[in-house]
């Protein structure tokens, strides 16, 4: 399930990121070629060479919608559930170098706040009337990743006090389930909780932004830095054991999350070549 959730989240955002790369590359090339300038920000020497460090808050839009489980019976379905969540705050620290020739590239840092996740059954693998069970629990991510960003304004030579850029990264999430419910009604133990569990995954991100020189001439450089990242955090993956009181059986495959999320945020940028 793992890898069709891959496939289907990569055709889905890399589409819209690769046309808005493209349109971002176009548009770089003709002003470079006229010496024009974008919404009258002219193009000032860039002082971003060399080791930089960043921290960033945002708002972490989850895209959670799918997840299984397969019940302790050896003859059950598996049951795929229509899950929703809240969002999260979203915070991120990291340290990288930027060449100043439209390329720079750092290791990160990146935390996914604690949500709520929740959902009924939608259906079975094989199908299987029901009614079978619904969830419930909370999730929270730490990632590492490592990220490159091209800027393409800065890539053909004429660089900018404001430069967009696109980026991708790759690395790995630390996904934090809490105590998980299963829930119902015709089972013979209505509620069962189970522990929770912690899932290391793989990671990776698209994302597109733009970068603005905020410092004053002969200050220490400084750059604001927004941007909209779309996040494939793998699988967050319960517990098999019961809590005391709920019974002695364990799933042969707890409760199961894929984890996707859209994260809008905002940070400052500081080179420390300076």
């Amino acid at each position: 399930m793992t890898s069709m959730s891959f496939s289907a989240s990569a055709r889905r955002w890399a589409t819209p990121f690769l046309v808005a790369a493209l349109s971002i590359s176009a548009t770089g090339a003709a002003l470079s070629q006229d010496g024009g300038s974008l919404f009258g920000v002219e193009r000032p020497a860039s002082v971003t060479y060399g080791p930089y460090v960043r921290a960033g808050l945002g708002l972490e839009a989850s895209m959670i919608q799918d997840g299984f489980w397969e019940s302790p019976g050896p003859s059950d379905p598996v049951v795929l559930f229509d899950l929703d969540s809240d969002n999260a705050a979203f915070a991120s620290v990291g340290a990288g170098f930027d060449w100043m020739n439209g390329f720079r590239g750092d290791v990160s840092l990146s935390y996914f706040g604690e949500k709520d996740v929740s959902g009924p059954w939608s259906s079975t693998i094989p199908p299987t009337p029901g009614p079978h069970a619904s969830m419930s629990t909370s999730i929270s991510t730490v990632a590492v990743m490592g990220t490159v960003y091209y800027a393409p304004w800065e890539r053909s030579g004429a660089p900018a006090r404001f430069s967009p850029y696109v980026s991708a990264g790759l690395g790995f999430a630390r996904n934090d389930m809490s105590t998980w419910t299963r829930t119902n009604p015709a089972s013979a133990r209505p509620t069962r909780q189970f522990e929770g569990n912690v899932e290391t995954d793989l990671a990776w991100s698209v994302g597109v932004g733009a970068s603005w020189q905020i410092h004053r001439k002969g200050n220490r450089p400084m750059l604001l830095d927004a941007g909209v990242q779309f996040f494939d955090l793998g699988d967050a993956v319960g517990g098999a054991q019961p809590l005391p009181g709920n019974g002695a059986s364990t799933p042969r495959q707890p409760f199961t999350v894929e984890m996707e999320t859209t994260v809008v945020s905002i940070g400052i940028r500081i080179p420390l070549n300076w």
